[in-house]
């Protein structure tokens, strides 16, 4: 069985569809955690911010975004374009959210560098806008995970329940 860089096997099918599936919603879960802990960060600012919520921020934006990303990208996303066909709409969501996802992870090493200016109690230049990158970040990333799991995890699901009848 191919492995992909995150470790999560390759092998197309619906049960291995509905695998990832679970293993992705239960990542939105977490990244929606994370978001909570950005914002309580940023309703922190400027004078009573956590150090140890800011390392576990780091961390999680460390760990989580990328892998969950390379996962949706080169295993989901590949797996449904090829349940779906000529899907042209889907096609274009999906590029759409691996755009969003590019910008995300530019927040996101800009968000670890402040919260790691934080963590250093080292003193911020302007608090508003540190609070404004916080908020940019989380915000997105929660309308982002909204979105796919409204349309893009129910139509994967469907895609898996039609290839496991034979459609």
């Amino acid at each position: 069985m191919a492995k992909s860089d995150s470790g999560s096997d390759r092998q197309s099918g619906p049960t291995n569809l509905r695998t990832l599936l679970t293993r992705l919603a239960k990542d939105h879960q977490d990244h929606l955690k994370l978001c909570n802990l950005l914002e309580e960060i940023a309703d922190s600012l400027p004078h009573e911010v956590d150090k140890s919520k800011c390392q576990t921020a780091i961390n999680a934006l460390i760990q989580r975004g990328q892998v969950h990303h390379a996962l949706e990208e080169t295993v989901l996303f590949p797996q449904m374009l090829a349940l779906a066909g000529n899907d042209q709409d889907l096609r274009s969501t999906l590029s759409r959210l691996i755009d969003e996802h590019r910008t995300d992870e530019g927040h996101s090493d800009e968000v670890i560098e402040l919260l790691g200016t934080l963590f250093a109690n080292k003193r911020l230049e302007n608090a508003e806008a540190a609070g404004y990158l916080l908020r940019g970040l989380f915000e997105g990333l929660r309308r982002h995970i909204a979105f796919e799991n409204e349309h893009v995890l129910p139509k994967a699901r469907e895609l898996a329940a039609g290839s496991a009848s034979g459609v």
